[in-house]
């Protein structure tokens, strides 16, 4: 499997972006943001390193219980001084403040960014989890089939959840750096990474 993209936040340490250029990797998903609380330390330094080295950038946050509207203003605050960038919602369990996300907070903050930006995010999660059980419900908002996903699934099977990106593994190691999310790009609507962000990007 190929990791064509790879997402980091201040977790990760010690980072080559030229290495991850070298190696391939043409994208870089950035963590921002959490509910309405908190900005990752690392976000902007990653920005702007891995753009030094011609990475694309994408950027995304991490949704809790709180008030959608609220979590999408600290979301965008913060990525605006670095626009292009693919936004991203991760949609999981959250064992910090702020409570567990819910479908209608997700699908608020959707909406919300379809209003504000034009464009619908890039949905998060894993395929056996709660996006992944979320997308496969006959009640799902239907705004959530306009999304791009991003799906998680460590396994040598694809996920069942159709998506753009997979993430395959979160042991991935390049030129004796991380372990880091490996992701690989499985888009069959866009041929290569560079399309994808040039038609999401805000």
């Amino acid at each position: 499997m190929k990791a064509q993209i790879i997402d980091l936040s201040h977790h990760n340490r010690n980072i080559q972006f030229g290495e991850l250029k070298q190696a391939g990797v043409e994208a870089v998903i950035l963590k921002a943001t959490q509910g309405t609380y908190r900005f990752d330390p690392q976000f902007a330094d990653f920005a702007d390193r891995a753009r030094s080295k011609g990475l694309l950038v994408g950027a995304y946050h991490f949704v809790t219980g709180e008030d959608a509207t609220t979590q999408l203003d600290h979301f965008l605050k913060a990525v605006e001084p670095f626009r292009k960038l693919v936004l991203c919602l991760d949609y999981e369990k959250n064992p910090n403040a702020g409570g567990q996300p819910t479908p209608a907070i997700l699908a608020s903050m959707v909406k919300e960014m379809v209003q504000r930006l034009w464009r619908h995010p890039v949905l998060y999660g894993g395929d056996r989890a709660e996006l992944g059980t979320l997308l496969s419900r006959e009640d799902a908002d239907p705004v959530f089939k306009n999304c791009r996903k991003w799906i998680a699934r460590y396994n040598a099977k694809p996920p069942a959840t159709e998506c753009d990106i997979w993430q395959y593994t979160d042991k991935l190691k390049i030129a004796g750096y991380g372990p880091f999310d490996g992701n690989a790009f499985v888009s069959k609507e866009f041929k290569t990474v560079s399309d994808f962000w040039k038609r999401f990007e805000i």
